[in-house]
Parts: C-alpha cells; sequence; structure tokens
C-alpha cells in the first residue's frame, strides 16, 4: 500500500510539471487559454497561479483581432477573472452597421455560449454585454430542442 502512495505523489508531481511546461509554451496562445480553463474548470488552478499568471499576461498582450468568437469570448472571460481591464469593445467586430449581433453568429454554437459566460463579467454601463446576454440567451434557447448532447446540459437556462 505505502508503493501505491509513493507512486501516485510521484505521478501527481510529473503531471504537475507537465501542465507547468505546457502553461510555458506560449507558441499556441489558445491552447493556452482553453488549458487555463480547463484547470480552472477542474479546480486544481491554485497550484499553477504563477504560470497561469504569466500566460495570461501574454495572451493580455497578443493580438486577437483574427480570431473568431469563441476565442475572443474565452479571451475576455479569462482576462477578465483574473482581474484585467479588457474592453468589452472587443466584440463590436461581432456587430452589423446596425449595432446589433450579426446573424451569422446563430451557426456558432460554441461561440454563442462563450459570449453568453463572458457577458456575466460585465459591469454596470457596458450595454454591449447586456445586449450580448439577450442576444445568445435568445438565440440558444431557440436552438435548444435541435442541440445534442453534451452541448444541450451546457445550454440549458434555469
Amino acid at each position: 500500500m505505502q508503493d501505491n502512495h509513493a507512486w501516485m505523489k510521484e505521478r501527481s508531481r510529473e503531471l504537475r510539471e507537465q501542465i507547468k511546461s505546457m502553461l510555458q509554451d506560449y507558441s499556441d496562445l489558445l491552447q493556452t487559454m482553453q488549458l487555463i480553463d480547463a484547470i480552472q474548470l477542474l479546480g486544481v488552478d491554485y497550484h499553477f497561479e504563477k504560470e497561469i499568471s504569466e500566460a495570461l499576461s501574454k495572451v493580455y498582450d497578443a493580438d486577437f483581432n483574427t480570431h473568431g468568437l469563441s476565442e475572443a469570448a474565452l479571451r475576455f472571460r479569462l482576462l477578465r477573472q483574473h482581474g484585467y481591464n479588457i474592453s468589452p469593445d472587443v466584440f463590436n467586430k461581432f456587430k452589423d452597421e446596425e449595432g446589433s449581433f450579426v446573424s451569422d453568429l446563430k451557426g456558432d454554437v460554441e461561440g454563442l455560449l462563450s459570449l453568453y459566460n463572458a457577458a456575466y463579467l460585465g459591469t454596470h454601463g457596458e450595454t454591449i454585454l447586456d445586449e450580448a446576454i439577450s442576444f445568445t440567451r435568445s438565440i440558444l434557447t431557440s436552438m435548444l430542442s435541435d442541440l445534442e448532447p453534451p452541448l444541450v446540459s451546457k445550454v440549458s437556462f434555469p
């Protein structure tokens, strides 16, 4: 039994080192953001606070103008969660001339869900995020019957 416990401790240490190494590889910032998100969802981010902070600093400084809705929303959410002052204006590129979110977004369920979650990190007066919540909730609710697992469980509203 003691050997098994020692093996598990060593394996845990090895895995933490692998994750730290992955967080320090900034060659694919989208992958880094997804890793940070997964680590947070698992509730083990306290093991990697320094590495996450350094990675998010790189993410903050990076140009994300060429990325889609899902990536922009994930970046916004992660940075806001970690105290970065990031403007909600990053979502203006997903609006049309009239100021409404473009209808092309209706086919991007993951992007809409990501925007919905990010928009809840808004502060008073950030109307674009209020609009994002209304827009995404309406679209996602209308699509609910057409979705399959695991998306249907991610999209269900109380």
